[in-house]
């Protein structure tokens, strides 16, 4: 029984699942890849089978297959990031729950979502376990890039990579799923080829109107003097920081593409960015700067401002 939603990574399952049935699996995967290319629900799956007992895990039927696809397995362990960032407190929780006996299965399952958040204390608390691994835990990282992790945590994972298809293999695969074609090719330019993050967005409500505030507070930014105005503008939105930089970074790379003759992604947004006099290369810098100042718990307000003033601070690129 394949995952509900499982697209364009079923290698990735087929292998992940041969090492449960052989019992060749290691204590702890590194998972890494773009946003949306089906990691969380390769970890999802694998727990899942890891806690079946069935002749064939995972069976999708018995008590544990039932508990974990509810979300209440008491062996299954997630931890994700509170405002944008794993500390040491929760994974100091995490260590304790794992020392104690499996409740019901032969072993302990931790799936670390975001574990390329994870602070440096949070990451050297998790390594004294990783260090001396005991046969009732598995321990499933999800990062969308291990640059984030210590090469020490790293070391002690074996690393499973997800790519994104083209964005044309996207599309069809959108079309598939009962998506219109033209929603299709726009949500597989948004998503970089990415399946389930493009489903998701086709789900979210708020993305587009969340998306024409961004392209908004930008086309308004003409000056030094309009960088409080417009900052407010999404400041005032509540809206994720992390979200609105996710946007920003993908309009910079398609920024990057079309001012050195390549096609973007998102082609009718970028034309709009590309009016203003945006500059790719400044933009992704920029961006990548905020990405820094919030996970060091800088006020959001000063980012965006910060990085406003960074995007007029450049010549304005060739049109």
């Amino acid at each position: 029984m394949e995952p509900s939603g499982w697209i364009g990574q079923k290698h990735k399952l087929k292998h992940l699942m041969r090492s449960v049935h052989t019992g060749r699996i290691v204590h702890a995967l590194l998972l890494t890849g773009p946003e949306g290319t089906g990691k969380r629900a390769a970890a999802e799956y694998l727990a899942r089978g890891l806690v079946c007992a069935e002749a064939d895990p995972p069976c999708g039927g018995c008590p544990a297959c039932k508990q974990a696809l509810a979300g209440i397995h008491p062996d299954i362990h997630v931890l994700e990031p509170e405002r944008g960032m794993i500390r040491i407190d929760p994974v100091r929780a995490l260590m304790n729950a794992l020392s104690m006996r499996p409740y019901s299965a032969k072993l302990h399952v931790a799936i670390i979502d975001g574990a390329d958040h994870m602070n440096e204390s949070a990451q050297n608390a998790l390594l004294k376990t990783l260090e001396s691994p005991t046969g009732s835990v598995m321990f499933l990282l999800i990062a969308e890039s291990a640059s984030g992790l210590l090469p020490t945590v790293i070391s002690r994972c074996q690393t499973l990579r997800f790519a994104p298809m083209s964005v044309q293999e996207c599309a069809q695969t959108l079309m598939a799923q009962g998506i219109a074609p033209e929603r299709a090719r726009t949500l597989a330019g948004l998503a970089q080829g990415a399946p389930h993050k493009a489903l998701r967005l086709n789900d979210d409500t708020e993305f587009a109107a969340l998306r024409e505030t961004v392209l908004r507070s930008i086309e308004t930014l003409k000056s030094d003097k309009d960088v409080l105005t417009s900052a407010n503008l999404l400041t005032q939105d509540k809206a994720d920081p992390m979200r609105i930089l996710d946007m920003l970074e993908l309009w910079a790379r398609d920024l990057m593409a079309l001012q050195n003759g390549a096609p973007p992604f998102e082609a009718d947004d970028v034309a709009k960015l590309q009016r203003c006099g945006i500059h790719g290369k400044r933009m992704l810098d920029a961006v990548l700067l905020a990405r820094r100042q919030i996970n060091a718990n800088v006020a959001w307000t000063y980012v965006l401002e910060n990085l406003y003033f960074s995007l007029l601070s450049h010549p304005k690129s060739t049109r």
